[in-house]
């Protein structure tokens, strides 16, 4: 009966194993937002007009914000989508996709244009 019940541990513990390597490998268990392989990076300096709760808005273009995304105010401090004066010029890096909004990998902040405010009152366009 020991020997059973010794066993019967082991074939649970390798089981178990199995099926957690085989969901960790499913994708399932770490929920990422994007897939950052694919995909072209590219730069520039833009005017951003707007932004959403997980966006900036460039002429009439969404660059979707992902969990990396790092934002840059003028003072070199990170600073948070809220606080995002809107209108303002800013260096983007991005990953420019096939059929989909580009993914807004970091952006800085050079220029703070008249006008501007970080109130979502004014500046939050929906899609």
């Amino acid at each position: 009966m020991l020997n059973f019940l010794k066993n019967l541990n082991l074939r649970t513990g390798v089981l178990g194993i199995i099926f957690l390597i085989a969901f960790l490998l499913s994708g399932h268990a770490i929920a990422l937002e994007e897939n950052l392989e694919k995909g072209i990076t590219r730069s520039g300096t833009v005017t951003i007009v707007g932004k959403t709760a997980d966006s900036i808005i460039v002429k009439e273009r969404h660059f979707r914000l992902i969990r990396s995304t790092t934002l840059w105010g003028v003072d070199q401090k990170k600073i948070r989508i809220y606080n995002l004066p809107i209108p303002c010029e800013a260096e983007i890096i991005y990953l420019l996709r096939m059929d989909q909004d580009p993914l807004l990998l970091e952006a800085r902040l050079k220029n703070i244009l008249p006008g501007a405010s970080a109130s979502w009152e004014l500046q939050v366009k929906e899609r």
